[in-house]
């Protein structure tokens, strides 16, 4: 009898320490992926905080609008044109669509959009050339060497 016991004992002991030995295991493992969830959670929470703040924040408003190239359309048609507000965030602005919008005028051949930290916007325009006159109708018309017709005149 007494043999059974130091047996059943020995098994306990074995099986206790299997036990704790898991046990620590997992706490360790559990340790690491909190840490990790708690790292991303404070990435994300700086990430969060540093952008609200750069988009409130009136250090990045616009405050200079430069505009070069042009001859035949005034600097204020031209930012009329882009949409683009002093004062407002320069983040918040789509360079893409300021460039069609302007591009979409036929009198401008290419335009450029850059911006400037702190608060400059760059606007490079290239203006059309006439290369010849086209009459429709009695009606004169600017063409350029592409082809493109970009302008009726008012008289001739």
């Amino acid at each position: 009898m007494r043999y059974s016991k130091n047996v059943y004992l020995t098994k306990r002991r074995h099986s206790d320490a299997k036990r704790q030995e898991s046990r620590s295991v997992f706490l360790k493992s559990s340790g690491k992926v909190m840490t990790v969830l708690v790292g991303t959670v404070v990435v994300i929470s700086l990430f969060w905080i540093t952008r609200n703040f750069v988009l409130v924040t009136p250090y990045f408003n616009i405050e200079n609008i430069v505009i070069t190239g042009n001859k035949a359309v005034s600097k204020e048609d031209i930012i009329k044109l882009a949409g683009i507000e002093p004062g407002k965030n320069i983040f918040k602005l789509n360079l893409v669509k300021i460039q069609y919008r302007v591009k979409g005028n036929p009198l401008f051949d290419k335009v450029c959009v850059k911006r400037y930290l702190p608060g400059k916007v760059e606007i490079q325009v290239e203006e059309r050339k006439a290369a010849a006159f086209l009459n429709i109708k009695g009606d004169f018309y600017l063409v350029c060497e592409n082809g493109v017709i970009f302008k009726k005149l008012s008289s001739f």
